[in-house]
């Protein structure tokens, strides 16, 4: 499992009134990162666990990238829907990638959240649509 801290994207130089200097607003940071691959199953969820954790005290969203992941179970998939609620609450944005495909699709399947008429859309929304909302 690879986790990118965030970064701050570029300032924004702004001039003050009546100021002889500039300074660099503050700028909304980067969402944390964390690529999830090989086997994230009940017997070693607990480190991804504590990097969810971590990842949702820094400042901004989270995208947790699952595409290459090789192995994994419903243990996941409730960890998830915890970050998920833990961020909405908040405020934060948090987001999938690659959730429609592989391991993590397969247990969607398997556990019913996709494949009928109700499924719940975060296990489809992109990135981008969620640092967009």
């Amino acid at each position: 499992m690879q986790i990118l801290l965030p970064s701050r994207t570029r300032g924004i130089v702004e001039t003050r009134p009546y100021a002889e200097e500039l300074y660099v607003a503050d700028a909304q940071p980067n969402p944390v990162r964390l690529a999830l691959e090989g086997s994230v199953t009940v017997r070693n969820i607990d480190g991804l666990h504590a990097n969810l954790v971590a990842a949702l005290m820094q400042p901004g969203g989270v995208v947790v990238a699952c595409a290459a992941l090789e192995e994994t179970d419903l243990s996941l998939v409730q960890l998830l829907l915890s970050a998920r609620r833990t961020a909405q609450q908040s405020g934060r944005s948090f987001a999938l990638a690659g959730a429609g495909e592989g391991a993590l699709h397969a247990a969607l399947m398997q556990g019913g959240f996709l494949g009928n008429g109700d499924a719940d859309p975060f296990w489809g929304r992109t990135e981008a649509a969620a640092t967009a909302a």
